[in-house]
């Protein structure tokens, strides 16, 4: 019986060693026990380097990372005071067409 099928695959073992994974964990890189790591952002855009096996993230963040999580809070900030200014201006409406339409049944 003539078995050409494993003679002539283009199978070849793959023997190298796996890549390497990081120690840290990107969804929680500080191992806070109280993070919900599904419901967390990926802070490897924050910090890339902690996809590097070996990484350890100083005490003191440096300087773009200040400045990329500065980013985050001041985007979070303008949403909380967008949604302050629409909600105090959409009440505004609401009182102010309530007034005269009450204003417009007493006269």
């Amino acid at each position: 019986m003539n078995n050409t099928f494993f003679e002539n695959s283009d199978y070849s073992a793959d023997f190298s060693a796996p890549p390497e994974v990081s120690d840290i964990n990107s969804k929680n890189p500080f191992d806070n026990f109280t993070e919900y790591e599904d419901y967390n952002s990926d802070y490897s855009e924050i910090v890339p380097q902690i996809e590097i096996p070996g990484c350890v993230i100083p005490f003191e963040p440096s300087r773009d990372e200040k400045k990329k999580v500065r980013h985050y809070f001041n985007i979070a900030g303008a949403g909380v005071l967008i949604h302050f200014i629409a909600a105090y201006g959409i009440m505004t409406a609401i009182l102010t067409l309530l007034q005269f339409i009450v204003m417009k049944r007493t006269v």
